[in-house]
């Protein structure tokens, strides 16, 4: 299915800077991944403004937070399975951030936010078949790349199968963010997008 700039505009309050830099890519990658109904690209426009602030940011921002810190590994601290949601490493380990540094090199990137040394090995081998986003992950700051990885995360995580069944705006919230952050805006936006797109 193909959005036009009114839709988007119905949905969100985006630019018409930033409609015309994202729409075009939105559009050309949609049939690829299956995002083909009106619900699945409700919910992906619903998740991906939510998560990109209306299409402005491709990449996450640094403090770091206190969040954040958890990203970057303490090399005096355990590593390794089994390490409990208690321990300092846990997140870094979970992300692959192995190397000092790793948690601000590899931070959100794209309008999903691919985070971590492991999503971003893991999209630049699904995406390109080599390493590229290991030596340049900014490369998912630019704008068909932050919206193919989008996709990419889309498909990686089933994305489509949660859209169409019971309960989706939770069910897709959970697998994007890992709870419940920002739900009442994307349940704005999912509902916007089921009424402009019908």
């Amino acid at each position: 299915m193909q959005v036009t700039a009114a839709q988007l505009k119905a949905i969100a309050s985006v630019s018409d800077k930033q409609i015309g830099i994202f729409l075009p890519y939105i559009n050309k990658y949609a049939a690829a991944y299956q995002v083909t109904t009106v619900k699945r690209m409700a919910m992906f426009l619903a998740q991906v403004l939510h998560e990109s602030g209306c299409l402005k940011y491709t990449r996450e921002m640094w403090g770091p937070t206190e969040t954040q810190k958890t990203y970057e590994r303490d090399m005096s601290a355990k590593w390794g399975e089994g390490l409990k949601s208690t321990d300092r490493n846990r997140k870094a380990y979970m992300l692959g951030n192995v190397n000092p540094g790793d948690g601000k090199a590899f931070a959100g990137h794209g309008l999903i936010q691919v985070t971590g040394r492991t999503n971003h090995f893991k999209c630049s081998y699904d995406l390109f078949k080599d390493d590229r986003l290991i030596k340049t992950p900014e490369l998912l700051t630019t704008p068909e790349f932050a919206v193919l990885s989008a996709y990419w995360f889309w498909g990686r995580n089933n994305l489509n199968t949660l859209a169409d069944g019971a309960d989706p705006l939770l069910a897709c919230t959970k697998r994007i963010n890992g709870g419940t952050n920002g739900i009442a805006e994307r349940k704005k936006y999912y509902e916007a997008g089921l009424k402009a797109l019908a």
